[in-house]
């Protein structure tokens, strides 16, 4: 087999086994999910890291928010793919995207939370209310064609 198919194996096993031990509360799925993240950029889990993080948002956030949950435990795990060093800078402008996504009618919840780190992460140089523009009504077109398969939350 190809080194790098095995060495990538390898490390996803071990991610795996790191979040079963010390991310346990986050349920199978999620260490899972970790497990391939991280291996995906060839690091370990930065579990200290992703705890951090955690303990931020929870501080930022009310008891209920859409950063609660198993949104906060997948946001955590992508944000600790980042540099430290733009690390608050991102969680800044996920809170900014959601307020402006919220603001152009989204409906609030997990899914716009994921929504927003999208939009963060990967639309860093451009114009943020021209994206949410352009999501608004492509999502608007895709309801009035199909509306038995969209949702309030399928924007994502």
């Amino acid at each position: 087999m190809d080194k790098f198919l095995v060495d990538r194996i390898h490390m996803t096993v071990e991610n795996y086994i790191l979040a079963k031990e010390e991310l346990r509360n986050d349920g199978d799925v999620i260490n899972h999910f970790a497990s391939l993240v991280f291996s995906h950029y060839e690091k370990q889990i930065p579990v200290k890291r992703v705890k951090e993080i955690r303990r931020n948002i929870k501080s930022a956030t009310k008891i209920v928010s859409p950063f609660r949950g198993d949104t906060l435990n997948i946001l955590s795990l992508l944000i600790a793919t980042v540099d430290r060093d733009s690390q608050q800078e991102l969680i800044e402008e996920i809170y900014e995207v959601m307020d402006i996504l919220e603001e152009q009618g989204f409906k609030s919840g997990s899914y716009l939370a994921l929504t927003a780190f999208t939009i963060s992460k990967y639309c860093k140089y451009k114009d943020k209310k021209e994206i949410i523009k352009k999501i608004k009504e492509l999502y608007i077109i895709l309801k009035e064609k199909y509306t038995n398969i969209t949702n309030d939350d399928d924007y994502l």
